[in-house]
């Protein structure tokens, strides 16, 4: 609706659109640079992990953690729309580690039947973030980690169904989790 933006489009070329909030007419492409920023990251947490074997999801999520709830205590005090640009941003990071605990720990999932089983709850999670986006009842990072939770709470199902049906031999690698990896928003 706002048609072509050069600003847009610069930004997208350099991979900063979601987080300078620049979207025009390149809206639907804002999770590249979450995309980016969080392959980044990760391998620069790996790098790190490497040496001390600390798997670098534990890490990459407690850093969005703290860092996504510093900015949003931020923005909560300045009401800054620059603060929760970023803070988007840092949040959806939250979301994407999860993605990336559940394929680290994956092994460890399907030796616990009671995970597998819990997760079955995911429909009704992602419903009631639907709903909380519906009513407007909770600010919008409510929503989104709602949302990133029944993601991850759908990885750990398929996970579960997919090592019933897989030989004991074989090392679980279900494709849902394969994907989950490439772009969390899948």
């Amino acid at each position: 609706p706002w048609g072509f933006s050069v600003g847009a489009f610069v930004d997208q070329a350099l991979l900063l659109q979601g987080i300078t909030g620049l979207f025009g007419s390149f809206v639907a492409s804002w999770s590249i640079t979450n995309e980016v920023v969080y392959y980044i990251l990760f391998g620069l947490i790996a790098k790190v992990c490497s040496p001390i074997r600390v798997k670098p999801a534990i890490i990459g999520t407690a850093l969005c953690v703290v860092l996504g709830g510093g900015l949003l205590a931020y923005y909560r005090l300045t009401h800054n729309p620059q603060v929760m640009t970023l803070g988007m941003v840092v949040g959806l990071g939250v979301v994407w580690h999860l993605g990336a605990l559940v394929d680290a720990y994956t092994p460890w999932i399907v030796e616990r039947r009671w995970i597998g089983e819990a997760s079955r709850v995911w429909p009704a999670v992602f419903g009631l973030s639907v709903a909380l986006f519906v009513t407007r009842s909770v600010h919008q990072e409510v929503i989104f980690l709602s949302a990133g939770i029944a993601f991850t709470l759908m990885l750990i199902r398929f996970i579960a169904v997919d090592a019933r049906r897989t030989e004991p031999a074989r090392k679980p690698r279900p494709i849902p989790v394969e994907l989950g990896m490439v772009s969390y928003p899948m």
